[in-house]
């Protein structure tokens, strides 16, 4: 038995492990993030009895600005995105300049919280 929220699968693409989760009813979700475009190779493993490791590709593409394809994969309502407004760009991936806009606030705010360490 695996318990809901339960760490116990492994998504492994362009050499970065992200973890994924049981949610119970025999749903598991991978969440997984990435700049890069193009088509990726992955591969999902599980130390659950009987798991076969799973390969396939999928293909990311930075599109935000388009109509919805019939390939676009339906995400469901626990989806979020970033600002898709042209001023919130950086380069051609949208949202980013959200994140640069309050960087630095950030980092000073983790500087803070881990000024025990010195």
């Amino acid at each position: 038995m695996i318990a809901v929220d339960s760490a116990c699968i492994t998504l492994d693409i362009r050499k970065q492990q992200w973890k994924g989760y049981y949610k119970g009813n025999g749903l598991y979700v991978l969440r997984h993030s990435t700049y890069y475009t193009g088509t990726l190779d992955y591969t999902i493993t599980s130390t659950i009895k009987g798991f076969k490791p799973i390969k396939g590709q999928i293909t990311v593409e930075n599109t935000w600005d388009v109509a919805p394809k019939a390939t676009d994969l339906q995400v469901g309502n626990q989806w979020w995105t970033d600002s898709y407004a042209p001023d919130d760009r950086w380069g051609k991936h949208a949202g980013a300049n959200t994140q640069l806009k309050v960087r630095e606030e950030i980092m000073q705010d983790w500087a803070q919280r881990w000024s025990w360490l010195k």
